[in-house]
């Protein structure tokens, strides 16, 4: 997926809305593995957010509150990091 194609799917559920909460409720949560980060050698925002790469060298970022497209290629991501 693209950052175009994700910024479409994502045009109904605005950071903040009720529509995103609803979102990240039915389909982020529970996969909040966070991200492990070159520069710092360690894991970040593990039970806190989400991360997926997009096509491009971009990823895509969820939380409690908000959802972003960023360009940041030091991140890694790695599966099933959370305890259940």
């Amino acid at each position: 997926m693209t950052r175009d194609e994700l910024k479409e799917k994502m045009k109904d559920k605005p950071s903040g809305s009720e529509e995103y909460k609803k979102f990240f409720n039915e389909e982020v949560n529970g996969h909040l593995a966070g991200f492990w980060n070159s520069y710092n050698e360690g894991f970040g925002n593990v039970g806190e957010r989400s991360n997926i790469w997009l096509a491009g060298g971009n990823n895509a970022s969820f939380n409690q509150y908000r959802w972003n497209c960023n360009y940041c290629r030091h991140f890694g991501w790695g599966g099933r990091l959370l305890k259940n």
